[in-house]
């Protein structure tokens, strides 16, 4: 994939061994998507390590003990508890449901069209087109998905492929080429603009 782009190559080889990184879980990564709205990053991650020292299984990993996140069902029992705002716990009790429904399964997800994939999780309480996105390709670990709602990737597209303001259309011709793997592209990419970012400043 990344040897016949002329784009993708050299930032692949610069990177060896360089992959995503996902969720545990596509539930997981929804609950990070509801805890991380309205707030920082920094805030929602103290939030969600709370409520897994508080309702957690703790596992021992070398010596440490580690917290993981509740279970879905652990979490609809006590959703009511969760030190969130109210609209967050609903949200959070809706998404362990459709985890417990097999609506946020990993393997399901993957086995869909992408666009299919991404519209089952639209479906979801507080999840928008951007969260689906990370949900399906973070979460469940799709590696064929273009993001069609994140515009500074869009930006950095159009720079290193030399277009002026392109048209979603011109940037799916673009992401063609990458198939299978247009998911590990997008990493790459973004890894690129946030190296070039940090150049700049």
């Amino acid at each position: 994939m990344t040897g016949a782009d002329p784009v993708l190559a050299p930032l692949a080889a610069q990177r060896p061994g360089f992959r995503p990184v996902s969720f545990w879980s596509p539930y997981e990564a929804a609950c990070w998507v509801v805890l991380s709205q309205r707030t920082s990053v920094t805030a929602a991650a103290a939030v969600k390590a709370r409520i897994a020292e508080r309702f957690g299984t703790v596992h021992e990993l070398d010596g440490v003990a580690t917290h993981a996140f509740p279970t879905p069902s652990r979490l609809v029992a006590l959703a009511a508890e969760l030190p969130v705002p109210p609209v967050k716990r609903e949200r959070l009790r809706g998404l362990a449901e459709a985890a417990l429904d097999g609506r946020l399964d990993g393997g399901r997800l993957r086995a869909l069209p992408a666009v299919e994939a991404l519209a089952k999780v639209r479906e979801l309480p507080g999840i928008g087109p951007s969260s689906a996105e990370l949900v399906v390709v973070r979460g469940a670990g799709a590696p064929d998905v273009f993001p069609e709602a994140e515009p500074r990737l869009h930006g950095e597209i159009a720079h290193r492929y030399g277009l002026t303001d392109p048209s979603p259309a011109e940037l799916t011709r673009v992401a063609e080429a990458w198939r299978p793997y247009r998911s590990w592209a997008v990493v790459l990419l973004r890894a690129a603009r946030e190296e070039r970012a940090a150049r700049s400043r």
